[in-house]
């Protein structure tokens, strides 16, 4: 029986498509790539680097690039808006579900989402890669949440938008749904939802 929706954050509840939100800044889209796709920036959500020290190994590394590089990281967060698959979360709970984060987040980027969603107030627990040191697909940062929350594999359903990570869902006994079309996830999560619910019922009878 399901009892768990363990949502990530990025692209799922929250946008984060900073090439696009940047795209008016001269070379954006070659800048967010070093910014974004850097093994530093793994870091940053690991926790074990600031955004200053980022910044300034990325400059080291494209000293052409230091203006935009310097733009972009002092307002990096503002991409983080809100999906329509956050407005779920309340529904999602009030069928009995229990609602849990698991996401590669940096410091900042979770001081930023608490200032301006109600996000962290809306779930029962959650799990930060810059709080534990570890980042997904790494299966440690599962079993922290499931080890946390006493939560159990098959009963519990996980959302994210890169398939590595979902895969180490499933490779940990939880359903997997990747996130690519926001519609299509939604409408998967509520098949399996009900689909367990006629289960439960035969079940019963």
């Amino acid at each position: 029986m399901i009892k768990n929706i363990i949502f990530d954050i990025g692209n799922v509840l929250l946008d984060f498509k900073p090439a696009i939100y940047f795209s008016n800044v001269e070379c954006g889209d070659e800048v967010c790539y070093h910014i974004f796709h850097s093994p530093y920036w793994k870091e940053y959500d690991l926790g074990t680097k600031s955004l200053s020290e980022v910044k300034d190994i990325l400059i080291r590394e494209k000293p052409e690039y230091q203006p935009q590089i310097e733009e972009i990281l002092s307002r990096w967060t503002e991409v983080l808006t809100q999906r329509k698959t956050m407005k779920h979360i309340k529904s999602l709970y009030e069928k009995g579900y229990h609602i849990y984060l698991l996401s590669n987040l940096s410091c900042d980027a979770a001081d930023y989402i608490k200032k301006r969603y109600d996000l962290f107030d809306q779930v029962d627990g959650y799990v930060l890669s810059c709080d534990v040191n570890y980042i997904k697909p790494d299966k440690k940062i599962y079993q922290i949440l499931l080890d946390n929350y006493h939560l159990k594999p098959h009963e519990s359903v996980f959302l994210d938008d890169l398939k590595d990570n979902v895969e180490s869902a499933k490779a940990l006994g939880m359903y997997g749904i990747q996130v690519v079309d926001e519609d299509k996830a939604l409408k998967e999560l509520y098949e399996v939802i009900e689909e367990d619910q006629n289960v439960e019922e035969k079940t019963k009878d």
